[in-house]
Formats: structure tokens, sequence, C-alpha cells
């Protein structure tokens, strides 16, 4: 009885360990993704990636197959041993693309046809992403340093400056013909488009780089239209802000604000579209142009800021000094001295 019973406890522990190793056993191929993307071709079909690992020493082949429609794989369906390998799979124009995707069933086969295991997959169109609306939010930030660096002009300017000054005195002595659209807002948004001309045409951007383009195209086509936005109230804020027909102080240093608030908001959405894009790596650098013109855009400001309120409110010379240059060269030429002039007596009365 004894013997018997050593014997079934021996036979049932061989099975045990025999059906533990089985379980055990690694897999002979293996797949990273059942759901990978689908990606629409010119002709109408559809193709998809996917990647096997062949664990084993020889190699395997992969079929795949599909209801009412036929897949097919490209060459690399056979998969070398001990290696990673990605397998391109075609899916006809025949094929009907479901709201859920597209199923079908990998097959693989070792050298001696013998099954070595099958994956379902099922690939579905790439999803539509949002567009990333939060680099917008710059221009708050942009038109804030804006009007910082307008009273940082103006407090230099009053401390500076010989004169005394309020911000409601009148510009008056600006020239006739000077103006605030040709000679600060274009001038100040022309920094701005250093990094903005590629985006003119939605079409060529996507051409150029592909469909994944259209979200930093939309991003950048809606930042330059806020910006212009920004940059049309400058002259707004000016005509409103004027005094017996003159510019004021305020007036100018308000529409210097939203010019140059709607131009650096312009560079910041334009850059974070551009790091978006496949460039070649040139995305990683892109923060380099735009320190130029953004350094650009703040040493124009502050230069001519000073200069325009300078102007703006320093008398032009009298011309007397003309009139007697005028007379001593005239002498001089001719030769002729003439009688220096009578001196008028004032009358007390004047």
């Amino acid at each position: 009885m004894t013997r018997r019973l050593l014997v079934l406890v021996f036979s049932l522990s061989v099975a045990l360990l025999a059906t533990t190793s089985a379980g055990a056993a690694p897999a002979s191929i293996t797949i990273e993704s059942r759901s990978p993307e689908l990606v629409e071709k010119d002709d109408g079909s559809w193709t998809t990636s996917l990647a096997f690992t062949n664990v084993t020493d020889g190699e395997i082949e992969l079929s795949a197959t599909a209801t009412g429609c036929q897949p097919t794989l490209d060459k690399s369906a056979k998969l070398p041993p001990r290696e990673r390998t990605k397998v391109t799979v075609t899916i006809p124009a025949t094929c009907v693309i479901g709201e859920s995707g597209f199923t079908f069933v990998i097959a693989a086969r070792a050298a001696d046809r013998v099954s070595v295991g099958t994956f379902d997959v099922t690939a579905g169109p790439k999803p539509e992403e949002d567009v990333d609306w939060s680099p917008l939010g710059a221009f708050f930030v942009t038109f804030a340093a804006a009007l910082l660096l307008a009273i940082v002009v103006y407090l230099t300017w009053h401390v500076y400056d010989k004169q005394t000054h309020s911000p409601f005195e009148r510009l008056q002595y600006l020239e006739d013909d000077w103006s605030f659209k040709d000679s600060w807002a274009t001038n100040v948004t022309a920094a701005a488009a250093l990094l903005t001309g590629i985006f003119g045409s939605a079409e060529v951007v996507t051409a150029l780089l592909g469909e994944d383009a259209d979200r930093a195209v939309a991003l950048a086509t809606v930042g330059v239209a806020i910006a212009a936005a920004f940059v049309a109230a400058g002259p707004i804020v000016l005509a409103t802000l004027k005094r017996q027909g003159d510019v004021m102080v305020c007036g100018f240093l308000g529409a210097l604000v939203f010019t140059m608030g709607g131009a650096a908001g312009e560079l910041w959405v334009v850059y974070e579209s551009g790091r978006k894009l496949d460039l070649g790596g040139w995305e990683d650098k892109l923060y380099l142009p735009v320190i130029g013109a953004a350094v650009l855009l703040v040493l124009y400001t502050v230069v001519t800021g000073y200069a325009t309120l300078e102007a703006g409110t320093t008398p032009p010379p009298p011309d007397d000094g003309d009139f007697a240059h005028d007379i001593m060269r005239r002498e001089v030429a001719s030769d002729v001295r003439l009688p220096p002039p009578r001196r008028r007596r004032r009358s007390a009365l004047l």
C-alpha cells in the first residue's frame, strides 16, 4: 500500500512539473500593439505598421486574413530570428473601414509550417487631435510687458529731460508728415513678421510638412489675426487721446503698448506653432531667431519711443541764425559792407 502511494505521488508530481514548465515557456513571437493607426493613401487604400519580435532561432513567416477582404504584407513579413521587425500591412480601397476600424488576423508559422501564434488586430484611423489654443494667452503677458516698458520709457524721459513733462502734454512739435502707422506700426510688426512668412499659405505648409502641420497653421493663423487686431487698435487709441488736434503723450504711449504687445504676442504664438512641426531638428532651435527678433523689438521701442517724445515736446530752433548767416555770406561774396541796421527804440506802450 505504501509503495503504491509513493508511485502515485511521484506520477502526480511529474505531471504537475510538466504542466508548469509548459505554461512558463516563453512565446515564440510577440507583437507590440494590437490597435495600430491607419493611414489613408492617395489611391484610397490604407496602411498600418506592426512591430514583431521573433525570439526563436528560426525564421517566422507572417500572413494576414480578414473577412470579405484580403490585406497584404510587405517583404518584411518574414521575421529573422532574434530580431525586432516592422511589418507594413496594406488594406485595399475595396475594404470597408468601419467606425471602430478594420479587424484582421495575423498568423505566424515557423519554417516547418507549424503555427507559432495568431494575433487579432484592429487598426483604426488616427484620431484627430484638438488644437492647443493655450499659447494665445501670451497676448495678455506681452500686453502687460509692453505697458511696463512704456512706463519705463516715460519715466526715463521725464527724469533725464531738462523740461518738465506731463502724460497729458501735447506732442505739438512733431513734423507735419509724421504718421504713427508709417513710423511705428509698420516697423514694429516687421520684427514679428520675421517668423510669420512661412504661415502665409496653409496649402504650402501642408505640402511641405505633411498633414500634421494643420494644427500648427491654425494656431499661427489665429495668432496673426489677433496681433493684427492689437496693431489696428494703436492708431485708434492715438486718435482718441488728442488735444487741440495734437497727439498727447498718453495717447502715443497707449498706441505704443497695443502695437508692441501685438507684435510680441505674434512672435510667441508663431514660435509655439513652429515647435510642433517636424523641421528636421530645427524646431528645437527656433528660440534663436525669436530671441533676436524680440531684442530688436525692445530696442526699437525704447530708442524711437524716447526720440518721438523728445521731438514732439522740443520747439524747433529759431531761424535768426540762418538769416544772419545768409547776409554774411552775401557780404563776403560781393565784398560790399552793408550799413548796420538801425536800432528801433521800443516804445513804452509796447
